[in-house]
């Protein structure tokens, strides 16, 4: 009986330890507003279980593009910022606690992406040191061991990051890649032949990768604008956005990736991003719905669009990611 009862615990206690480290997904969504030299990134987290939206922090907007991260596990925010010589971005790092800012790098140029997969802050950045800050190679700041490095040479290889996104659950990411190079000899062709639809698009790739930059597989390919790309989490399906030239209207949909087939999605005026709810039942966006430009949940069963949050009056939501704490 004893034996019997000292099983019951250990499966019991097993139970408790598998439900407590379970993810809690979360969407961190930066804000930009101010004026002249006086702009400021607000972070917010909407909590994805219990549908709250709370606003974590802001920094200082002094980076070419503002991305932000909110980290709630470790209670920090992260978040690109013009350094001391007021000519490149670095990774900055936000403490909630102590109010304090530290610098994370040193010789990058720009950052085009920033999320977190477990002890990995995930960036799409370009280097101070390479012959064409274009290129733009995955990288990765290391949060045990406070080490940075590209995930390829940007000297060697032009392969640049169009997006890139964690995959809900895993310690896994996904990104669409293209070479700088050919996307720079279409746009030199379409300047001298005066093409008013734009340039022609490169290849775009999606690979998945996992947190310590090996190539797992590749997703998708298309010779058409790639603005976004999300990745179901049963990997059974893709929501896209495409354009056939820099300068055509973008169109959305669906892509079944054992078929290839493709469904239109139309209720929305226009979309930034997207991601898939790790479960899958809903589509998470940012764009405009009913003239209403905000971060909204599209139920893909019912249809029913939920409004998250609404852009804030004199500010711009400029992006948005989808992380787990």
């Amino acid at each position: 009986m004893k034996k019997q009862l000292l099983f019951f615990f250990m499966i019991l206690s097993t139970l408790l330890v598998s439900c407590s480290s379970t993810k809690s997904p979360y969407l961190s969504i930066t804000v930009t507003a101010g004026e002249g030299d006086q702009l400021l990134s607000t972070t917010y987290e909407y909590d994805l279980s219990t549908k709250k939206l709370l606003k974590q922090g802001q920094v200082p907007y002094t980076s070419q593009y503002p991305l932000t991260a909110v980290d709630v596990k470790r209670q920090v925010i992260y978040y690109t910022g013009r350094d001391q010589s007021g000519l490149a971005d670095q990774l900055q790092v936000y403490d909630l606690t102590s109010k304090q800012s530290q610098t994370l790098t040193t010789d990058l140029f720009a950052i085009n992406e920033l999320f977190t997969i477990d002890k990995q802050v995930i960036l799409a950045a370009s280097s101070q040191k390479t012959t064409d800050n274009h290129i733009m190679p995955l990288a990765s700041y290391d949060l045990d061991h406070k080490q940075f490095r590209f995930w390829w040479d940007p000297n060697k290889e032009d392969t640049t990051v169009k997006f890139a996104k964690p995959i809900p659950g895993t310690n896994r990411l996904y990104a669409g890649l293209y070479s700088f190079g050919e996307s720079f000899t279409n746009l030199e062709k379409a300047n001298r032949q005066q093409l008013q639809d734009g340039a022609e698009p490169p290849l775009y790739t999606v690979f998945e990768f996992d947190d310590r930059g090996n190539k797992i597989k590749k997703w998708f390919e298309t010779k058409e604008e790639l603005p976004f790309f999300a990745l179901s989490s049963d990997q059974k399906q893709a929501f896209y956005s495409s354009a056939t030239t820099t300068f055509t209207p973008r169109s959305y949909q669906f892509l079944e990736l054992a078929t290839s087939s493709k469904t239109p999605f139309t209720p929305f005026e226009q979309i930034s991003d997207a991601f898939f709810e790790p479960e899958d039942q809903g589509l998470l966006l940012l764009g405009t719905y009913q003239k209403k430009r905000g971060v909204y949940r599209y139920d893909l069963q019912s249809k029913e669009v939920t409004l998250l949050m609404e852009e804030p009056p004199k500010a711009f939501i400029n992006n948005f990611t989808l992380m787990e704490k």
